[in-house]
């Protein structure tokens, strides 16, 4: 296997790019930010990146600057503790209200 410091020298036959490390921001990590924006992903159709709510994203960034679309995880949060309460409680709710709750919650922290 390659270095990850190779990836950016050919394209990548990739449809969809995951993020399932704990950085996103260039503040976190200056060389993976450029790395990622080096990326050729001709035929990518997605990125997506787990982490959520962080103001500077270079995932998202560098699929915005591609023409690609781009989630942040906050889908797959609400969607994980939607499912979650249903067992704890028994009650199902929407993703939408968990989403709600989370970002309402967020001003508090």
């Amino acid at each position: 296997m390659k270095p990850i410091v190779l990836l950016p020298e050919r394209p990548l036959s990739v449809y969809l790019v995951v993020n399932a490390t704990s950085v996103s921001s260039p503040d976190e990590a200056p060389e993976l930010a450029k790395l990622v924006n080096r990326l050729q992903l001709p035929i990518c159709e997605m990125v997506i990146d787990l982490n959520y709510g962080r103001s500077r994203n270079f995932w998202q960034d560098m699929a915005q600057n591609k023409g690609i679309p781009f989630m942040d995880g906050l889908s797959s949060l609400a969607n994980q503790a939607k499912r979650t309460f249903a067992l704890w409680t028994g009650i199902d709710v929407k993703p939408e209200v968990v989403v709600t709750a989370i970002q309402g919650s967020s001003s508090d922290i």
